[in-house]
């Protein structure tokens, strides 16, 4: 990612990524190269020469898509983890109350 270009964090197995930028516009702009370069569709380099690229021309006031808004789907609520939970609800409630009668 564009080094010095504010706070990047991208967890690939909590499945989330953000950026902590000066305004929203480069937050847009970070959040979109790292996923461009999590796609393949650019390499680190090639996201670092953008980013300059983009930044200078926001204070141009030329057009800068990648500060407008995401350029990709993000998931709806249906996408989290396929794996299936070992333990219940109701078996943690027990736990928790054993835990309570010292057993």
């Amino acid at each position: 990612m564009p080094a010095g270009a504010g706070m990047k964090h991208a967890r690939h197995s909590a499945a989330f990524t953000s950026a902590r930028c000066h305004d929203e516009e480069a937050n847009l702009l970070a959040i979109n190269l790292m996923h461009d370069i999590v796609t393949g569709a650019k390499t680190v380099e090639e996201a670092r020469a953008y980013y300059g690229k983009e930044f200078l021309d926001y204070r141009r006031s030329k057009p800068t898509p990648y500060m407008e808004k995401l350029r990709f789907a993000t998931c709806d609520e249906s996408t989290g983890d396929p794996d299936q939970a070992i333990l219940t609800e109701d078996d943690l409630l027990k736990a928790k109350a054993q835990g309570k009668q010292g057993k």
